[in-house]
């Protein structure tokens, strides 16, 4: 067929492919005859698949789970099953109706209709009459339009997932088909053969497929009484309904080019092969079998349905128009459905709008207002409450419901959705999207990552929301910001490409005409307002790096998932965003909501699933394209301190560290700490938020102050980090975090330059001169901590001269650990508390120690370049849970407290870089 062509030229002409065949093993088989197989399964496919999802599934974080992109062409499938009932119907409807002259006996059955009809009747039937059930279709017609036509009649009802579910109902368990070598002879023969003495078996074949082995029917009443006679004794026979589709010859040579030449060419003689001469009727009563005769759709789906429930093998010989309308059927019918598919995966729908090509979304708002309030009354003054990620407007309620009481009547307060959550249009469908990533339609997603398609930036939703208010909403001026977690980035990207005019997609404003002005306040709760002075904004910290490839992570799994759905039953899916959700806000920066407050932490997370399995795809992309290393790193440089309020929950010890810091430096006019809060403040104390908002806005004494946010001084940036250093101490409750998996692989690398290499390496006599080092070889590792949140890298690379140990010797203590780490008792890993890591006190070297004892490596063998290896990537995964990089980590828990440490004093150094004598030294 096609498909296999396809794939056997893929797999021919990309040497670096694997070929995996799972078969049961048939020694004399011919199963790979281009020689292209890489890898074989002895296996069912079904026992195969299923083991395989286990194994991958048991080995929890570990394994990453992925979906083929071809997924979302299940659901192109399912609705064109849908749709397929009526456009078959439709169109024999309309070929039908050209027939100038009708008579009763006239068949009005077209062959696809017959396809529809054996779909009907084995979805209708319960599972229990058809169970072990099985068709088989016969070479040439029937088996070409059971694959174009023959769609089991599937629908979750009321559901918006229902494509997320199949529920296949009767319909038969296996489908059976001889290889097209093999021709139409012995059809009648090898579909007796496939069937079951007590499950009834269908064969759908044609009428010249028939005459070809019609002997084969004696297999049905061999040495039994004829089933015709009533008083017949019960059977043993296979209960085959035979279905004889009489077109009247050879329908599929009507399909060739010289079907068109007729007589001219004896095409009804040597290709038509007519069959009018022969009657299908006395041909079962020779036989003894039952006939039933369908010239109409009703009348052959009752036939078949009662020919199934009888229990015994019956010939039902369909009637079908000539061969002439067969084809003309077939071509509209083929017409039709590549119209509906072609609109199914059209590239923009009415819903559905691009930011990255500026097109204006319109947000939707929502006011809060008090009811005594008349709606006539003058609001002059404007607050914007903007959510989380996976949140939505209504985020806001209880925080929204406290200040239409608190504040003035003039202050008009609205909450917005922000791009790809709760009520926003589309910007990828994610359903549409991916069929057209499937069906390669989508130009960008050839040479990058499918959630980054720039549609979702940090800027790109800052403009698409100040457009939404201005174009959309008729507010053309902001007093006041109030942005949530992502929200607070949006309101600081909002306020900076406001006040600079940054491609807003308007005419250059005025001061007093601008959305967002200098004597707009910012309210930023649990926001990641960039590099703050303190840091070294100037360099990509590998904890950066880090946290981007974790949150892309999480994106791809997302996304993985979303492709799983049309696999997976709802209820599956639903398990595992729950999973995920729950992991989420497992988090420390939560503070342990679901033991503090237990309802508030269910409501949430099933609020999460409903917007996760609503508009995952887009939720997916904004974590992809809006982790906070990639945010602009200096918006903070850009707020005006006099009216900016920084809050954090008091629990949430990375947001409340950075508050208490930005509001020490000045760069902010307040930090409020919201006692007993973690990281969920509009969930937990959405009344004192409100009181903290309301206190800000109403305070005049910041009304007309103005200010820009100052450069730290170096003196400034040393008070700075001894309150870092002191205030870890105490907010840090010390989490023990444990060793986790480990991976490596092999490197190797030429060093020195101009065909030279490096001299003077190792010690004693191994440093001298004569003596030089080409090239580097060794091993890359990683270690994961044990909750899949950090992943510390270190190199293992022995040199001759400095280290005892071979390549070879290093790779095999490295597969002791790696074996060990591995093992399914995560209790015998070790843990360790990260600070005592960092204070370099010896901790490092005994755990380390601990691991490789504990991989069965004798101590007096243990390899000094495997041990350094492993030290790197546990002070890596060490300096990552305290969110610094691995020098000023270093610094902030060894150097002496009260001694001012500078930026500048450490910078990022190599930790294993090469310490070399020159290369033209002399001995």
């Amino acid at each position: 067929t096609e498909i296999s062509k396809m794939i056997t030229n893929a797999v021919m002409h990309n040497v670096q492919t694997s070929h995996v065949l799972v078969q049961r093993l048939y020694p004399y088989e011919r199963a790979d005859p281009e020689f292209t197989v890489t890898h074989r399964v002895s296996s069912n496919i079904g026992d195969f698949l299923k083991s395989l999802t286990s194994y991958i599934e048991s080995l929890g974080q570990q394994a990453t789970m992925k979906c083929s992109e071809l997924t979302p062409l299940l659901h192109l499938g399912r609705e064109l099953q849908k749709e397929m009932p009526s456009i078959i119907e439709e169109t024999s409807r309309a070929v039908n109706s050209q027939t100038v002259e009708k008579t009763p006996n006239d068949s009005i059955l077209t062959e696809p209709e017959i396809m529809s009809a054996i779909s009907d009747v084995l979805s209708e039937l319960s599972s229990e009459k058809l169970r072990g059930s099985s068709l088989f279709l016969s070479n040439s017609m029937p088996v070409r339009d059971g694959e174009f036509f023959l769609y089991p009649r599937q629908v979750t009802e009321n559901d918006q997932t229902a494509h997320m579910q199949t529920s296949l109902s009767g319909f038969p368990l296996s489908v059976n088909v001889n290889r097209g070598a093999s021709g139409i002879d012995g059809i009648i023969s090898t579909a007796i053969g496939c069937g079951d003495t007590f499950t009834p078996t269908t064969l759908v074949c044609g009428d010249v497929s028939a005459l070809h082995d019609l002997n084969g029917l004696y297999g049905l009443t061999s040495d039994l009484p004829s089933l015709s006679n009533a008083q017949s004794k019960p059977h043993s026979r296979v209960p085959l309904t035979t279905i004889i589709v009489n077109n009247g010859g050879g329908a599929i040579f009507s399909f060739l080019p010289i079907a068109k030449h007729g007589q001219d060419v004896g095409f009804e003689e040597f290709w038509g092969t007519p069959t009018k001469s022969i009657s299908f009727r006395k041909w079962a009563d020779a036989f003894g079998l039952p006939y039933r005769y369908a010239n109409s759709f009703e009348s052959f789906r009752e036939a078949y349905r009662s020919s199934l429930l009888s229990g015994r093998p019956e010939i039902i010989e369909a009637r079908v128009i000539d061969r002439s309308k067969n084809v003309d059927i077939h071509q509209r019918i083929t017409s039709t459905a590549i119209q509906f598919v072609t609109k199914l995966v059209s590239e923009t729908s009415s819903d559905e709008c691009d930011l990255s090509l500026n097109t204006r979304i319109n947000l939707p708002i929502k006011r809060y207002t008090n009811e005594n309030i008349s709606k006539g009354s003058n609001r002059s003054k404007t607050l914007l409450l903007i959510h989380g990620w996976m949140g939505d407007k209504s985020e806001w309620d209880l925080v929204g419901a406290e200040l239409v009481k608190d504040l003035p009547h003039e202050w008009d307060i609205i909450s917005i959705d922000l791009p790809g959550h709760g009520e926003a249009p589309y910007i990828l469908s994610p359903i549409q999207q991916m069929m057209r990533t499937a069906l390669s339609l989508n130009s960008f997603h050839e040479n990058a990552d499918f959630c980054s398609s720039g549609k979702f930036s940090i800027d790109a939703m800052a403009k698409a929301v100040c457009n939404s208010l201005q174009n959309d909403h008729g507010i053309k001026s902001l007093d006041a910001i109030a942005g949530y977690s992502l929200g607070g980035r949006i309101a600081l990207a909002m306020n900076r490409l406001c006040l600079t005019n940054t491609d807003m997609n308007a005419p250059q404003q005025d001061n007093d005409n601008k959305l967002i002005t200098k004597q707009t306040r910012l309210i930023l709760l649990g926001a990641n307002p960039g590099k703050l002075p303190f840091d070294d904004h100037t360099v990509k910290t590998e904890s950066d790096n880090q946290r981007v490839r974790k949150d892309r992570l999480l994106a791809q799994s997302l996304l993985s998932s979303l492709y799983k759905t049309y696999l997976i039953p709802i209820g599956s899916d639903l398990s595992y965003l729950s999973k995920f959700v729950a992991k989420w806000y497992g988090n420390n920066l939560w503070g342990d909501l679901q033991e503090r407050y237990p309802h508030k932490f269910k409501n949430m997370i099933y609020r999460r699933i409903m917007s996760l399995s609503e508009r995952r795809h887009e939720i997916a992309s904004v974590l992809y394209e809006c982790s906070p290393p990639l945010n602009p790193i200096d918006d903070w440089k850009k707020v005006t301190p006099a009216k900016t309020l920084y809050i954090a929950g008091s629990l949430d010890k990375k947001y409340s560290f950075i508050g208490r810091l930005w509001e020490k430096s000045g760069g902010v006019n307040k930090y409020v700490e919201i006692n007993d809060a973690g990281h969920a403040l509009l969930v937990e104390q959405p009344r004192e938020i409100s009181s903290a908002l309301v206190g800000f806005l109403k305070d005049a004494r910041i009304a007309n102050t103005l200010g820009t946010s100052k450069e730290i001084s170096d003196e400034d940036a040393n008070v700075v980090n001894d309150v870092k250093t002191d205030d870890k101490e105490k907010l840090d409750p010390a989490p023990r975090i444990q060793v986790g998996v480990m991976e490596f692989e092999s490197f190797s690398i030429t060093v020195g330059s101009y065909n030279a290499g490096i001299r003077g390496i190792g010690w004693g006599d191994s440093a001298r001169i004569e003596n030089e080092l080409k090239s580097r070889s060794g091993f890359i590792i990683s270690i994961a901590s044990g909750d899949g949140m950090a992943v510390g890298v270190g190199e293992v690379s022995p040199l001759n001269g400095l280290h005892k140990e071979s390549a070879e010797e290093a790779a095999h203590q490295l597969n002791a650990v790696k074996k060990f780490l591995s093992c399914d008792n995560s209790e015998k890993r070790p843990s360790f508390l990260a600070r005592e890591i960092l204070s370099m006190n010896g901790s490092l070297s005994r755990l380390v120690q601990s691991i490789l004892i504990s991989s069965g490596i004798d101590v007096s063998s243990l390899a000094a370049s495997v041990k350094s290896g492993i030290e790197m990537a546990i002070l890596s995964i060490a300096s990552q849970s305290q969110g610094s990089p691995l020098p000023q980590a270093l610094a902030a828990h060894y150097w002496p407290k009260g001694v001012p440490i500078s930026s500048s004093t450490f910078g990022l150094l190599p930790v294993n870089g090469l310490i070399t004598r020159g290369e033209y030294a002399t001995s």
